[in-house]
């Protein structure tokens, strides 16, 4: 199993488990050893994952952020051809 897949994995176990989350039972549905847990955790750390806990107390994630798209930025002339565009497919389409 890749890194990334790895930490996605124990990120959504962090999600959909039981709080807090023990070590063992992290490492266990993430098939690591606890050193790697304790690595793979301090890594999501760093990437601005909030996980609160330490070991032997159980892990849990305290913030999931949802990703949002940007919003789309269409200029007035841009905004005006799609819909001009649209109006004409649809008389064309009838």
């Amino acid at each position: 199993m890749s890194r990334p897949e790895r930490l996605f994995r124990l990120l959504n176990a962090l999600r959909v488990l039981p709080k807090p989350v023990t070590a063992a039972r992290l490492a266990r549905e993430t098939e690591v050893s606890d050193r790697t847990l304790y690595r793979d955790i301090e890594s999501l750390r760093a990437g601005g994952a909030l996980i609160d806990g330490a070991p032997g107390l159980g892990y849990t994630l305290t913030e999931d952020p949802p990703c949002r798209p940007r919003p789309l930025v269409v200029s007035k002339w841009r905004r005006w051809s799609l819909v001009s565009a649209t109006c004409a497919s649809a008389v064309m389409c009838n």
